[in-house]
């Protein structure tokens, strides 16, 4: 096939994804709350054997919401800049909406997958992410933390149950609309939970 006529193709396709591509989601702000899950296996995974698990909670926040960096690395000279969002903002009205419960990465953190979890609560999600114990960055690794990887799904049950108890963030859950996504052993985790009962 001639390189002229290869060339057309993926510019005629180029050209078909941009007029399928979805509009561009809007700058709302994003609210960013923190909350504590009790987890039964967490003092087993975790360095310091304590049962509290982190929970990261972005969602749409109400307008005019003061929102300031989320940087990763040493302050003022950060590493990445993973967006913004606006601590313990008020909601952005009250509606349910889809809920995400989020995974991340061996050795990875609930804010180091902000560049995801912010874009997905600017287009209107509400999103649950965890820092697994003994397997993030923030705190030391262990051997249970980096092994037992079924037992991370009962994390993100814990921050589901924790979310909808939470007065701002309980009433916007959507109990019949609850998905999951990770990354890479977050993913597998995502799977993982697809298997256990999450609660309603």
């Amino acid at each position: 096939m001639p390189f002229i006529s290869i060339r057309a193709r993926i510019i005629g396709l180029v050209a078909v994804l941009a007029v399928l591509a979805p509009p561009a989601i809007a700058q709302v702000p994003v609210g960013e709350r923190h909350l504590t899950a009790m987890v039964g296996s967490a003092p087993l995974r975790d360095a310091v054997h304590s049962a509290g698990v982190r929970v990261t909670v972005w969602y749409p926040a109400a307008a005019g919401a003061k929102e300031t960096r989320i940087d990763l690395g040493p302050p003022g000279k950060p590493f990445f800049l993973e967006g913004v969002s606006a601590a313990d903002a008020a909601f952005a009205d009250k509606k349910l909406r889809p809920t995400i419960l989020l995974s991340h990465g061996f050795g990875g953190t609930a804010r180091m997958m902000a560049w995801f979890g912010l874009s997905l609560a600017r287009a209107g999600y509400v999103v649950i992410a965890v820092d697994h114990p003994g397997n993030n960055g923030q705190d030391k690794m262990t051997v249970p933390g980096s092994t037992l990887f079924w037992e991370r799904a009962g994390d993100l049950a814990a921050a589901l149950k924790v979310a909808k108890a939470d007065p701002v963030i309980g009433p916007h859950v959507d109990n019949t609309n609850v998905g999951l996504a990770g990354f890479s052993l977050g993913g597998f985790t995502a799977l993982t939970a697809l298997s256990s009962t999450l609660g309603s």
